[in-house]
C-alpha cells in the first residue's frame, strides 16, 4: 500500500505549520506587551502633565497673591483668581488618572499633594481679607501708627 503523501513531504510541511503557529503565538505575546507598555507610558505622561498643570496653577496663584500683597494693586489678583478657580478641577482630573492607572504609592503622594494644595489655597484666602484688601500682620499695621519720637530738651 502506497501512502498518498510520502514522509519526506509530510514531515517538512508539518514542521513548517508548527513553526508558523509558534511565530504567531510569540508575535501575539509581543504585541500585548507592547500595547501594555504604550498604555502605561501614555498614562504616565498624562499624570505628569496634570502634575505640571497643578504646579503651574499654584505658582500663578502665589505670584498673583504676592504681587497684590506687596503693591495693593488689584490687577495682580487676576492670575490668582483664575488659578484658584482652575486648581480644583485639575486636581480632580489628576485624581481620576491616578486612581485608574496609578500605584498605591502614587495615590499616597496624590493625597499629600492634595493636602498641600488645600493648605496653600486656604492660606492664600486667609491672607486676603473679606473685603479683598491685603491682610497685614499687626506689627506692620502698628508701625504706621507709632508716634514720632520726642526730642528731649537738654
Amino acid at each position: 500500500m502506497r501512502r498518498p503523501f510520502p514522509l519526506k513531504v509530510l514531515l517538512p510541511l508539518a514542521l513548517g505549520v508548527i513553526v508558523s503557529i509558534a511565530v504567531l503565538v510569540f508575535s501575539e505575546f509581543g504585541y500585548r506587551r507592547l500595547d501594555e507598555a504604550n498604555r502605561r507610558t501614555t498614562s504616565a505622561l498624562e499624570m505628569q502633565t496634570k502634575v505640571n498643570d497643578v504646579m503651574a496653577l499654584i505658582t500663578d496663584a502665589e505670584t498673583g497673591q504676592r504681587g497684590y500683597l506687596l503693591t495693593g494693586d488689584t490687577s495682580y489678583l487676576d492670575p490668582y483668581k483664575v488659578a484658584t478657580s482652575r486648581i480644583i478641577p485639575t486636581l480632580s482630573e489628576l485624581r481620576e488618572v491616578v486612581t485608574r492607572e496609578g500605584s498605591q504609592k502614587q495615590q499616597e503622594r496624590l493625597t499629600r499633594l492634595n493636602n498641600l494644595v488645600g493648605h496653600a489655597v486656604t492660606t492664600g484666602k486667609v491672607l486676603l481679607q473679606s473685603d479683598g484688601s491685603p491682610w497685614r500682620p499687626r506689627s506692620m499695621r502698628a508701625r504706621h501708627r507709632l508716634p514720632r519720637p520726642r526730642h528731649r530738651d537738654a
